[in-house]
């Protein structure tokens, strides 16, 4: 009788666990909060997907399974303001936004071969440039997973993972919640917020904030600007995208991400000038590069919580995204500023430099409070 009884309760035990992880597995396959199993969108229920920017790694490598763009945005946060429905693209779509967060020049090219895989007939490539991609210390996120990529589906592992995971119920959750709280209607695969996975623009309260706490980060981490050095690794890195282009015949054009002034007074100040017109240099070798950095009238904005152009020092506004591709594909450019971007080749990169060098002299006398807030900044972070 107890073999019976305990037989009886194993059965009851092991039927009611695999109907609530059925249950489970089920629910996340119909809110889907990562978009990764193309489920279909209903609104008030799984449209909106704001636990996407979290699983960054894994929705991107999946969504370029699915869309095979033609036209590849690719660069770490810095470029995720980048608009793949900007009109410059019409003729090469579908265009997706490649840009991942904290990623430097090795995780952008295995991306990038990604990207190929899954579309050989790949015709454009717009790359956004970061002087810490390029820093020996760059390190591959913590959700990068190399065994996802090369591949034309999601892996069994992602897919057992946004299944059954409590981490995949638990982002179903705050999904639905979401959506039940929002009025918005969004596409997963066109609306820029899911297909880039940006937020939309901060209300300007927290910009501020924002400039502190990101150029605070730049002095502090080993990465950035603390103990940076060029590494020859991730040049090897860039300019093999580069040589994977041409000999694809792949339309590309790179341009050096257009940081605030502030951000630019806090590398000077964390003695690394040389170091990064070496960065510049040595990328203009490679491929004539845009250089969007600098001290024109975008970069210099006032700092204030009325700002326009600029998220923190290092983040632009969806606006100037999309100068920036206005100047590189001649569109539009009455709405550029004249100022605003050149297109650096070895002959011009000295002059120009010399051109930033007076621009600079000039902003720091006329600016002594951002200057102020800059040193105390780094003052704080080197106590």
């Amino acid at each position: 009788m107890a073999i019976k009884a305990y037989k009886r309760f194993n059965s009851i035990f092991l039927t009611l666990v695999s109907f609530n992880l059925l249950a489970v597995g089920l629910f996340n396959i119909l809110i889907d909060p990562y978009g990764v199993f193309n489920t279909y969108m209903m609104q008030g229920v799984n449209q909106i997907k704001p636990t996407r920017l979290n699983h960054t790694r894994l929705t991107k490598a999946v969504d370029v399974t699915r869309i095979k763009p033609k036209t590849i945005l690719l660069g770490s946060s810095t470029a995720l303001r980048l608009s793949p429905v900007h009109p410059v693209f019409v003729n090469t779509q579908p265009a997706y936004n490649l840009g991942l967060p904290g990623a430097g020049m090795q995780e952008q090219l295995l991306y990038f071969q990604h990207a190929l895989i899954n579309q050989p007939d790949l015709k454009q490539l717009i790359i956004s440039l970061d002087f810490f991609s390029f820093g020996v210390g760059v390190k591959k996120a913590p959700d990068f997973i190399e065994d996802r990529l090369q591949k034309n589906r999601i892996t069994t592992q992602d897919a057992l993972n946004a299944i059954f995971s409590l981490s995949a119920f638990k982002s179903s959750w705050d999904t639905l919640a979401a959506n039940r709280a929002s009025k918005t209607s969004v596409s997963a695969l066109t609306g820029l917020e899911n297909q880039s996975g940006v937020t939309p623009d901060q209300g300007n309260s927290r910009v501020l904030k924002n400039f502190q706490v990101v150029i605070s980060s730049y002095f502090q981490q080993e990465e950035r600007y603390k103990n940076y050095q060029i590494s020859n690794e991730r040049l090897k890195d860039f300019k093999t995208i580069i040589d994977i282009c041409r000999q694809r015949k792949i339309a590309v054009k790179v341009f050096f991400s257009p940081t605030h002034a502030v951000q630019l007074q806090a590398l000077h100040l964390a003695g690394l000038s040389s170091a990064y017109k070496d960065w510049q240099r040595q990328v203009v070798k490679i491929i004539p590069t845009w250089d969007f950095t600098g001290y024109s009238q975008i970069n210099t904005e006032s700092m204030s919580g009325e700002m326009k152009n600029y998220v923190d020092g290092a983040h632009y506004q969806y606006r100037i995204a999309d100068l920036i591709l206005n100047r590189m594909f001649q569109y539009q450019l009455e709405t550029v500023p004249s100022d605003f971007g050149v297109l650096l080749t070895p002959k011009t990169i000295e002059p120009h430099f010399a051109a930033v060098r007076a621009d600079q002299i000039v902003w720091e006398k006329n600016n002594p409070k951002m200057i102020k807030f800059v040193q105390d900044l780094y003052a704080k972070a080197n106590r």
